[in-house]
């Protein structure tokens, strides 16, 4: 039987600031893509539209936790199915 976990799982990093998120997707064949996103509502919406024309379903997600910067991208996320871990 075949995993569909490593086959589909990505994993992304997103360093938080105030005004940008820098963020970074190893994908499951070992590539990276990386952009950077205006820390705003449609900086985070791009960023949701961004990760799901990747076809990026099920990802570990880990989010800088900079103060309070990052709340409102994890909510968004979470909002679109996609669950992050702060650190």
């Amino acid at each position: 039987m075949v995993s569909l976990w490593k086959h589909e799982l990505h994993y992304i990093g997103i360093d938080t600031a105030k005004e940008k998120l820098d963020v970074d997707v190893l994908r499951p064949d070992g590539r990276h893509r990386t952009k950077k996103f205006a820390n705003t509502t449609k900086g985070h919406d791009e960023l949701v539209s961004w990760l799901k024309g990747h076809k990026i379903d099920h990802a570990h997600i880990c989010i800088e936790a900079t103060g309070t910067y990052m709340e409102p991208v994890a909510e968004c996320l979470y909002d679109a199915g996609l669950h992050s871990v702060s650190h």
